[in-house]
């Protein structure tokens, strides 16, 4: 077969075809607002509606409820690149030499990277099903997953849960004893697992492992003020609040990500608003240091603001003053942070660079397909007789709607 000079579109293509079949959490997402910064020429930012709730009023008399929105901003803030040098004679290669020579593994860090940069969304999520430290190894741990996303009434369709290798083989091990042996032969030789309440789990090694604060060790932390509570209206393009609390291990920090309770704080049913039996799980927004004394104060700034009342009502009651909180896991103690998710609990929006003007002497091509935009560029490097290649990807990411995840362990 003669060889194909390769063109920068073609590499594009290449690339970009490359990318997407490299994702993990990154083919799992929202990824159509590219197409707004595109479109309406809005910089760098997007604003995103959260949906409004409503609540059933009784009666034949008509009863309005003002219909507020709230917002979330995703910022193009990446921009990640490889930079390649090669022969210009290797130019002359037939794509299915090339591509696997110069493409593959550059192809494979950038993918790497944006997922990396998707599941460390995962400090986001309040919600954790399971015991932190236990392995996943029955369908039984797997389940309390879509359990969880059930009780939040997360949509049944496109949902997906990303596992470490130490959860998705201790998965996988589980299949050995079924009595359907084609299942149990495609989980453990081909380390493919089928879908376990409607969600098919998939293994990525960049699942990360969260390390709970030191600040919980040591310390009996308590809510300091009762009614400490918000209204939607206020919190609307945050959902956060500050917390008052107070009792900490002294001079010790406390990390983004931790998740804790407070007793006699319930989880509600998102539509009835009738208590559930487990406490309402927050999570910490702002690393923070706790105070050189244990009677000091900390304003903790945690998701989700609580609401006691209300159509927005998402816990049974006020934490009251003193009221014991707890930490989800230990302190200093790491966790993979294994995530059952919805596709628009998280997005990724990528968008192109603008072309090269004439005259530059640069060549470059860019790809926007499926939502997945890569840019492959060449110049002239005549001092010492080569070409400069790169390959370039702008995005950003952003956690869209945190109640449409949970983080998932197994149970003891």
């Amino acid at each position: 077969m003669p060889s194909t000079f390769l063109t920068p579109a073609v590499i594009a293509k290449m690339a970009q075809v490359g990318l997407e079949n490299e994702l993990v959490m990154g083919q799992q997402v929202y990824r159509d607002y590219d197409a707004e910064f595109g479109r309406t020429k809005i910089g760098d930012t997007v604003t995103i509606r959260r949906p409004i709730e409503a609540s059933v009023k009784d009666g034949a008399t008509l009863n309005l409820e003002d219909s507020i929105e709230g917002s979330v901003s995703l910022q193009i803030n990446r921009q990640k690149h490889v930079g390649l040098s090669f022969d210009q004679r290797d130019l002359t290669l037939t794509v299915a030499e090339f591509y696997p020579r110069f493409l593959a593994d550059p192809i494979k860090k950038i993918a790497n990277q944006i997922d990396t940069d998707l599941f460390a969304l995962y400090a986001d999520i309040n919600n954790w099903a399971g015991t932190p430290g236990q392995t996943l190894n029955s369908t039984t741990d797997y389940l309390a997953g879509p359990q969880r996303l059930d009780e939040m009434s997360v949509p049944s369709g496109n949902r997906f849960c990303n596992l470490s290798p130490t959860d998705f083989y201790g998965m996988a091990g589980n299949f050995s004893g079924l009595f359907v042996q084609s299942i149990a032969s495609t989980a453990i030789k081909e380390a493919d697992l089928p879908p376990i309440g409607g969600i098919k789990p998939y293994q990525s090694n960049n699942v990360p492992t969260h390390t709970v604060g030191a600040g919980w060790v040591g310390g009996a932390p308590l809510v300091n003020g009762a009614s400490q509570v918000s209204t939607y209206a206020n919190v609307r393009t945050t959902m956060t609040q500050t917390l008052n609390t107070d009792g900490w291990a002294v001079s010790l920090g406390l990390r983004v990500g931790d998740v804790f309770t407070i007793n006699g704080v319930f989880d509600v049913n998102p539509i009835t608003k009738q208590a559930l039996s487990r406490l309402k799980q927050f999570v910490v927004r702002t690393a923070v240091t706790t105070p050189a004394s244990a009677v000091t104060n900390l304003a903790l700034t945690i998701y989700p603001a609580i609401i006691a009342t209300g159509t927005y009502q998402n816990v049974s009651a006020a934490p009251a003053d003193n009221a014991i909180i707890l930490p989800v896991g230990t302190g200093n103690v790491g966790y993979p942070q294994n995530l059952a998710f919805h596709k628009n609990a998280f997005a990724l929006a990528m968008v192109p660079y603008a072309p090269f003007d004439e005259g530059t002497g640069i060549a470059s091509s860019t790809i926007n397909k499926n939502g997945l935009t890569i840019t492959y560029s060449k110049g002239g490097d005549i001092t010492n007789f080569r070409t400069i290649h790169r390959l370039d990807v702008m995005y950003g990411v952003k956690t869209i709607d945190e109640r449409l995840a949970t983080r998932l362990s197994g149970t003891a």
